[in-house]
């Protein structure tokens, strides 16, 4: 969403209340290669956050993988490991504008304003 950030603050979003917990590149991998076994991609939605789950080792519980995935997409984030991450898989695009496009994305995010503020 980086192209349409201007847009976006004109509505309101506040991008400096966003935080990310920053994790080292072999424990991320490690977990989007374990998310890979389990669901078959790594199309990790936002607000996926690793389970404290047997089948997941206990080093990765708890770490907001959605949102490490938003990071990168969106912000570049791990840039130096893109071959690594597109070899896995990985779809740099926003997903959501990737699957809707801009104009029917900005218009979901006028109406859930209008509903809540």
């Amino acid at each position: 969403y980086a192209t349409h950030r201007a847009e976006l603050e004109e509505m309101g979003f506040d991008f400096r209340a966003q935080k990310l917990a920053r994790h080292g590149w072999d424990k991320l991998k490690a977990a989007l290669l374990h998310y890979k076994s389990l669901y078959g991609d790594v199309l990790v939605p936002f607000p996926f956050v690793i389970p404290a789950d047997p089948q997941w080792p206990p080093q990765l519980w708890d770490m907001q993988l959605g949102i490490a995935v938003n990071h990168i997409r969106n912000q570049g984030s791990y840039s130096a490991h893109r071959a690594e991450l597109e070899k896995m898989g990985f779809d740099f695009r926003a997903q959501a504008i990737a699957c809707y496009g801009w104009d029917k994305v900005k218009a979901a995010l006028m109406q859930y304003k209008t509903l809540h503020g």
